[in-house]
C-alpha cells in the first residue's frame, strides 16, 4: 500500500467513524425520547377520570397525551402574553395561552388552551407539571383561596399541538439516519477501492506509486531540507498541496497551479476603525481553489514555496485575471502552459 491509498483509507475509517457516531447519536435520541414517541405514535389517550385523579405527578401516567371529558370548563381571565422585543424595545405582543379550569368532581384542573373552549368541551392536549404562579394568579382575588388551593391537581392540561414536534425531529432524525448509511456505505466502498478516490483515479498505477514516493520522500526529508510545509489543515511538498486533517483527504498536484495571491482583509469596528488584519492565500487550480489562512509570514512562506517550484503560475492579484479566471478559465490555462513550455525549453537550452 503506497503513501496516497493509505491517506485514503485513513480518510475512509473517519468518515465511516463519524458515520457511525451519528447513527448511535439517532439511536440515543430516539431512546431518550422513548415516552414521548410511544405517546406519539399511540395517539391521544381517553384518560378516564378516575386515573386522572390518581395521578400523583405528570411522569407517572404512561399516556401522557391524553382526551379528557370534564364535568366543566370555566374561562379564568388569564392570558398568557408573549413580548417580542429588539435591542430592548418592544416590536409586538400577542396572546399565546388562555388559562381555564376543569372540574372533575371536587378537583381542578388548570388547563392551557390555544384556542377558545365551551363549558362542556372535550380537552386534548399533554399532561404536564401544574405551575403554581397561575394557581396563585387565579386565586389572589378569591375569598376561599385556602379552601380552593388543595382542590387543584399537582399537574396540568397544555394543549398545544403534540406531534408537530416530534414530526421535525422524526424526519431530521431520519435524514441525518439515512445520510449516514448512504455515506457509510460510500466511505467502506472507498475503503476497500482506494482507486476510485478523486486524487487517484486519474493516475496510472506507475504514476501512483511515484507520486506516493515523491510525497513521501518530501516528508521524510531532514527538517533543514524544508521539502514539506505544514499549515493548519495542509501539507505543502515540492510537488503537491495535501488536505490530510478532517474527514476528506485531497491531494491537489501543483503542475495543475494556474494562480496564486495573498488576499488581506482589513477588519473595522462600528465599520470604521480598523483593527486587525486577516490573512488568506487564495490557491486557483483548473477545477478547484483552495484557501489556505494563517499569518501574513505563513501565507508569504507558502508563496515563496510556490515562487521556486511552479515558476509558471501566475502571482499576484488583478481584477483582469480574476474576470478571466472566472469566465475565461481556459485563457489562463492556455498561458499557463505557454510559461511552463517557455521555462521547460530554457531549462533545456541551459543545459
Amino acid at each position: 500500500m503506497d503513501w496516497l491509498e493509505k491517506k485514503v483509507k485513513e480518510a475512509s475509517m473517519k468518515q465511516l467513524a463519524a458515520c457511525g457516531v451519528a447513527l448511535i447519536a439517532v439511536l440515543f435520541a430516539l431512546g431518550f425520547n422513548e415516552r414521548y414517541l410511544r405517546n406519539y405514535f399511540a395517539g391521544p389517550y381517553s384518560m378516564p377520570a378516575s386515573e386522572l385523579l390518581a395521578a400523583a405527578d405528570a411522569e407517572t401516567p404512561p399516556r401522557y397525551w391524553v382526551t379528557l371529558q370534564p364535568e366543566a370548563v370555566f374561562e379564568t381571565g388569564i392570558e398568557e402574553i408573549t413580548v417580542r422585543k429588539k435591542r430592548g424595545v418592544e416590536r409586538s405582543r400577542s396572546v399565546t395561552g388562555s388559562y381555564y379550569v376543569a372540574r372533575f368532581g371536587e378537583r381542578l384542573l388548570v388547563v392551557k388552551a390555544h384556542e377558545s373552549h365551551g363549558k362542556n368541551d372535550v380537552l386534548t392536549g399533554e399532561l404536564i407539571a401544574s405551575r403554581g404562579d397561575v394557581i396563585e394568579n387565579m386565586l389572589k382575588d378569591t375569598k376561599d383561596a385556602a379552601g380552593l388551593r388543595p382542590r387543584f391537581l399537582p399537574l396540568m392540561l397544555d394543549t398545544h399541538d403534540f406531534q408537530s414536534s416530534g414530526t421535525i425531529g422524526l424526519w431530521i432524525a431520519a435524514i441525518i439516519a439515512t445520510l449516514a448509511v448512504l455515506l457509510g456505505g460510500f466511505a467502506a466502498w472507498r475503503w476497500r477501492s482506494p482507486a476510485g478516490h478523486a486524487s487517484l483515479k486519474a493516475l496510472s498505477p506507475q504514476a501512483q506509486a511515484a507520486t506516493s514516493a515523491a510525497i513521501a520522500a518530501d516528508l521524510q526529508a531532514p527538517l533543514g531540507e524544508a521539502r514539506a510545509r505544514k499549515h493548519g489543515d495542509y501539507i505543502l511538498t515540492t510537488t503537491h498541496l495535501l488536505k490530510t486533517k478532517g474527514l476528506r483527504f485531497a491531494a491537489h498536484d501543483l503542475q495543475d497551479l494556474l494562480w496564486a495571491y495573498l488576499q488581506v482583509t482589513q477588519n473595522k469596528v462600528l465599520y470604521v476603525i480598523p483593527t486587525s488584519k486577516t490573512y488568506a492565500l487564495k490557491l486557483s487550480f483548473s477545477k478547484v481553489a483552495v484557501d489556505i489562512t494563517g499569518s501574513e509570514a505563513v501565507c508569504k512562506e507558502i508563496i515563496e514555496h510556490l515562487a521556486r517550484h511552479t515558476p509558471w503560475a501566475l502571482f499576484g492579484y488583478s481584477d483582469e485575471l480574476s474576470t478571466a479566471y472566472s469566465k475565461r478559465r481556459a485563457e489562463v490555462i492556455g498561458l499557463v502552459a505557454e510559461r511552463k513550455a517557455a521555462l521547460a525549453s530554457h531549462a533545456a537550452t541551459s543545459i
